[in-house]
């Protein structure tokens, strides 16, 4: 039985104008290229940050996925361009992924030259600015939802990016207090067996609770691929 949202969007992409199936498909391969890049970020961040030394490989691994990123957002922002709230909510996390590009290198190069300070305070605004892009793709799939017209999807993307940002927001602010605190060392002594803990292996804590809002974020991207797919171009 063929759902009556995705008969209705369907018929929308029929009946309107035929420049709307090439913006579908853009759209289809922005949803395609975070899907992937994402996933890639993570690992070649880690992995060239972990590596001893870091190779080249590591660096234009990082490039990749961070510039399948950027790609992703930059095909999203061609889809709906008069909607405002859209666009809006589009060139947010672009910004954040074109800062993250610009930063990605230097993971590479904090790895090769660890006693440089400001290499490693690059790297550190890496790993905050992707907790942003994670936290600011929760707006765009709740606005890109918002103009299809599945109500199921609806109700399922407001839930998981709810619980996304529920997620990321404690994430996001231990790993800021922490870096914080290794820039400016307090002497509180309260703060010494908690600051022991992170360097030890707490950042594997952080990194191993990023990984759920990633897994939901990447499933929703291919949710609403797969719906948008089989709604328009599926026969």
């Amino acid at each position: 039985m063929i759902d009556p949202g995705h008969e209705h969007l369907q018929e929308e992409a029929s009946r309107t104008d035929p420049a709307i199936l090439p913006s579908l498909g853009r759209l289809l391969r922005g949803l395609t290229c975070l899907f992937w890049g994402l996933p890639l970020v993570l690992v070649a961040a880690v992995q060239g940050a972990k590596a001893e030394p870091a190779r080249l490989v590591h660096l234009w691994s990082a490039l990749a996925g961070f510039g399948l990123v950027l790609r992703g957002t930059h095909l999203l922002s061609r889809f709906q361009p008069r909607e405002r709230v859209w666009q809006s909510s589009v060139d947010k996390a672009r910004m954040v992924a074109l800062i993250n590009l610009g930063l990605c290198p230097f993971i590479y190069w904090w790895n090769r030259h660890p006693s440089e300070v400001f290499f490693e305070v690059m790297a550190d605004l890496l790993g905050l600015g992707f907790l942003f892009f994670l936290l600011e793709m929760n707006p765009v799939l709740d606005r890109l939802v918002a103009m299809l017209p599945d109500e199921t999807l609806r109700l399922e993307t407001r839930f998981f990016t709810r619980v996304s940002r529920l997620l990321l927001a404690p994430v996001l602010g231990m790993t800021l207090f922490y870096l914080l605190l290794l820039r400016f060392e307090p002497s509180f002594p309260v703060l010494t067996g908690w600051l022991s803990f992170m360097s030890e292996g707490g950042l594997w804590v952080i990194l191993f609770l990023v990984l759920l809002p990633l897994a939901m974020t990447m499933a929703l991207l291919w949710k609403i691929k797969e719906v948008i797919f089989q709604s328009v171009f599926g026969r």
